[in-house]
């Protein structure tokens, strides 16, 4: 498709730091449940930015490849690591690689394998900091979604975040778990004090601090044209709500998700960028900025 063309060509010519790395990869799952018939359309990318040398930031997507994980339909997975040196990025790729394991392997309602799937990485990050001084106080943030049969939910702790777009009008999901958005919830400052508060990215939750781990879990209502953003804090601080909304109304995911980071480096890209688009559409329908031909179908040629 054009579209995944067009992906596989900026991640070939992104300008990568040394020891960064982007990914750029789009996919289609067809899922049926009880109540509706729908396809998940997603795309991802993964930038290490403008400043930073190394990508700190995890992604991950699974799709239905059969089996056990047919029924869960897809899980997708953000997590912005922290920690310094190597620290950030083991933890994150412990985060996202633990989770989407435990999560297809339990045999457990969504919900619940969502927070043994977090629980368990939480777990994991601990041990393995305990063993390893150059990885000590390594942590991480980390935001799932998962669809099942017609149903959605969201686990979260940290800074990064679910957005859904439905009907034009674009919802944040997740709750910021930092000083400053708790300083905010309880009235203590303004939002434009919050805005470039110099303490806006300690964190008050995230993966690897603590033994026991609060885990934010939501079930999230799941309708045909919805579209669901995860993004670590490398976007959301530069690229704001209506620029998000414009550009997940007029693109499908994977071009989306190219648009998004680049308009962050662009603004500087002062931190790794990672984005996950998930399009719940209709079968057979052509998503919002896909290439048509004159009879309104999707081009065929590669």
């Amino acid at each position: 498709m054009l579209q995944t063309l067009w992906a596989r060509f900026l991640a070939v010519i992104g300008r990568t730091p040394k020891g960064g790395r982007i990914t750029a990869t789009a996919s289609i799952a067809p899922c049926a449940s009880s109540d509706f018939a729908y396809v998940l359309q997603t795309g991802q990318f993964s930038d290490p930015g403008c400043v930073r040398r190394r990508n700190e930031d995890s992604i991950l997507v699974r799709t239905p490849a059969g089996g056990r994980e047919k029924s869960r339909n897809l899980l997708a997975v953000v997590a912005d690591g922290m920690g310094g040196h190597q620290a950030g990025d083991r933890a994150s790729q412990l985060a996202v690689a633990t989770i989407g394991q435990t999560f297809a392997a339990a045999d457990l309602p969504p919900d619940q394998a969502l927070v043994a799937a977090f629980e368990a990485a939480n777990g994991l990050i601990l041990n393995e900091a305990s063993h390893d001084a150059a990885l000590a106080g390594m942590g991480t943030t980390a935001t799932a979604l998962a669809i099942s049969d017609g149903r959605a939910w969201l686990a979260h702790v940290g800074d990064s975040r679910l957005y859904r777009l439905r009907d034009e009008r674009l919802e944040q999901l997740s709750e910021d778990h930092t000083l400053v958005a708790a300083m905010l919830r309880d009235g203590l400052i303004t939002p434009e004090q919050a805005g470039d508060h110099p303490n806006r990215h300690v964190l008050i939750r995230a993966m690897g601090t603590h033994a026991k781990l609060d885990v934010m879990l939501a079930a999230v209502s799941l309708a045909l044209g919805d579209v669901f953003l995860l993004c670590s804090d490398g976007l959301h601080d530069l690229v704001g709500s209506e620029d998000i909304r414009t550009c997940l109304l007029a693109r499908p995911p994977q071009a989306a998700c190219a648009f998004l980071v680049e308009l962050a480096r662009q603004r500087g890209g002062f931190d790794n960028i990672s984005v996950i688009a998930v399009r719940c559409g209709k079968p057979g329908a052509v998503p919002p900025g896909a290439p048509q031909t004159r009879d309104g179908g999707r081009h065929d040629h590669e």
